[in-house]
């Protein structure tokens, strides 16, 4: 699952709970999101046109509303599944019982077709719903939750564009030298189906890699043989530029890490890239001169590991790197809401990054004017430097090791004083519970498998009246899995409910 996943296909939510406080519960709004409108190659090569996410609004009121230290108005959120869009607000606050729902502004839905759209579906394990893409099975299962349990009427959904949305993709290769597959593996196995008409990538994509497939095959390069390990190109990753709709491609090879005095070298590939991948090299070098190219810049990957991780995220030997600039600029440069962002390869990043964006406009206007935020799971920091003009001060936190050239390049954007509010620091959740003291709002990013364990101990504790997090008045929740998400919730609301009892007695 690495690999590219359809607009309304998968198991992963992103989502947001956004404001946290002692008692009381606000409803849940669902929408679907695939943002990213469908163009055709020249038009993307240009400029690809972000579509909006329709805005949150507040609406029925089920309950008393509870006010927050500073809030001008009523919290928006957004919970973003990869093509789908689960929008929810929750508020645990302030005393008194009851709910409200926050709706969003419908949009109409698109009828799309995929089993129509896409000539891969019926092979393709990337895409399991066809039709009805604003009503999947998991909406379901989050309107009966939040009905039972926060007392929500309805969570509406909103559709946006089913095809053409994927910006980002990480793809396999196999099959042998001088005939390259690339695409995903087939259900339950590790066998490549090719999908060179997927219609949920950017068009940009799917030229992209026909045209590193003709160059492998041209070129006769050696492809991974995962029962031997051996060979060399195992999988690639494509990131595409929307204001240019060029392509960043990263090439994940089997081989050891280079001297990491080379690969700081500026786009010199030279003896330190396998020998083997040379002949490719010199062919995108000269396809990426041409005027008319789609590719943005070139890089390497070294993983030779037997995991099936695509990225290789474990430490690289001392004086060794895992990442090699072949050709053209380091890093795509992105504006997420306000702020200008810089993409390296080895920075996680949305695949759909339009839908995200609303994630982060509807994030930044939720959190409480004047507050100090502390954000864990930050990445490098999309969510919490577009907050950076509402609040006092942001603390932001991850565990990714590569994160500093590109949060500097962020920072770099920002008014000197805004600068001076934000503050990163590289510790894992668990280790970034100190920052959690003296924050008033806590915004968490989590990973599929939701809150650490150490984590979420704490913000039970909190609601149960203690501990680190006692100081957290609002959480704003992005889910990547929906199982985790309420999960999540459940204990959080477990955790309400053990206080009130207590009151009562």
């Amino acid at each position: 699952d690495e690999g590219r996943m359809a607009a309304v296909s998968q198991t992963r939510f992103r989502g947001l709970i956004a404001r946290l406080c002692p008692l009381q519960v606000r409803g849940a709004s669902l929408a679907a999101g695939a943002s990213l409108a469908t163009e055709t190659a020249a038009a993307a090569a240009a400029r690809t046109t972000a579509a909006s996410v329709a805005r949150l609004c507040p609406s029925r009121v089920l309950g008393p509303r509870p006010r927050a230290r500073g809030l001008k108005r009523e919290p928006q959120s957004m919970v973003r599944r990869r093509g789908l869009a689960l929008l929810s607000c929750w508020v645990l606050g302030g005393g008194g019982s009851g709910a409200h729902i926050l709706s969003a502004a419908a949009s109409p839905a698109r009828a799309v077709d995929l089993s129509k759209a896409c000539v891969h579906f019926a092979e393709c394990p990337g895409c399991s719903v066809a039709t009805q893409l604003d009503q999947p099975p998991v909406l379901a299962r989050a309107r009966d939750f939040f009905r039972s349990e926060c007392d929500v009427a309805d969570v509406p959904s909103i559709m946006g564009p089913g095809t053409g949305w994927r910006t980002h993709a990480k793809l396999a290769v196999r099959g042998r030298a001088g005939a390259p597959l690339i695409g995903l593996f087939k259900a339950r196995s590790h066998e490549v189906l090719q999908i060179p008409q997927c219609a949920v990538h950017h068009p940009a994509i799917n030229s992209a890699v026909a045209e590193l497939s003709a160059l492998m095959a041209e070129a006769r390069t050696s492809v991974y043989d995962e029962p031997s390990h051996t060979g060399l190109v195992r999988y690639l990753q494509v990131s595409v530029e929307r204001s240019s709709g060029k392509v960043q491609l990263a090439l994940v090879c089997n081989a050891p890490p280079v001297p990491a005095a080379a690969a700081a070298g500026s786009e010199v590939a030279g003896p330190v890239a396998p020998r083997g991948l040379l002949p490719l090299l010199a062919l995108l070098a000269e396809r990426a001169a041409l005027p008319a190219s789609v590719w943005h810049s070139v890089w390497v990957h070294f993983n030779e590991e037997r995991r099936n991780n695509i990225v290789c995220y474990l430490p690289a030997p001392a004086g060794t790197s895992r990442w090699l600039l072949v050709s053209g600029p380091p890093a795509v440069r992105e504006r997420v809401h306000k702020r200008v962002f810089a993409f390296p390869p080895f920075i996680f990043r949305q695949a759909n990054l339009d839908a995200f964006e609303g994630i982060a406009r509807e994030v930044a206007e939720s959190v409480t004017e004047g507050s100090r935020v502390t954000e864990l799971y930050a990445g490098i920091g999309l969510l919490g430097l577009n907050c950076a003009e509402r609040v006092l001060s942001v603390r932001c936190s991850d565990v990714n090791p590569n994160l500093e050239d590109a949060v500097g390049a962020a920072l770099e954007h920002l008014p000197p004083e805004l600068r001076a509010r934000m503050h990163f620091a590289r510790l894992d959740a668990a280790e970034a519970m100190g920052e959690l003291s003296g924050a008033d709002v806590l915004i968490v990013d989590p990973p599929r498998k939701g809150l650490d364990k150490a984590l979420l101990s704490a913000l039970c504790a909190a609601r149960a009246g203690g501990g680190a997090a006692a100081s957290i008045e609002q959480l704003c929740y992005v889910s990547c899995g929906y199982d985790a998400l309420e999960r999540d919730a459940r204990a959080l609301l477990a955790a309400v409910k053990k206080k009130k009892k207590k009151k009562k007695k």
